[in-house]
């Protein structure tokens, strides 16, 4: 389903149009901080702003564990070294 909605659209959902009693909880997420509109995160639209960098190997490991359960792939992954190609350092 596609939604069509302006950038001004956009802001007024994000401020709330009309007031409410009910707190609101807005998760927005980025890979280029610098590429958005600064109208979009001007002070006092952004509570608290966090910058998570990349997994580290072992916290890789952790996630692929997670979602493959095969421990023969595991294993093998480990030895050759192949889980570094899906973490930068």
């Amino acid at each position: 389903m596609k939604i069509n909605i302006t950038f001004s659209g956009l802001l007024n959902v994000i401020d709330g149009v009309t007031p409410t009693t009910s707190q609101r909880l807005i998760f927005m997420t980025t890979n280029h901080l610098e590429k958005l509109d600064r109208a979009l995160i001007p002070p006092g639209r952004i509570d608290l702003s966090l910058q998570i960098g990349n997994a580290t190997l072992h916290q890789t490991l952790e996630l692929f564990q997670k979602f493959y359960e095969d421990p023969k792939l595991i294993i093998e992954m480990e030895f050759t070294g192949s889980l570094h190609s899906f973490t930068v350092w």
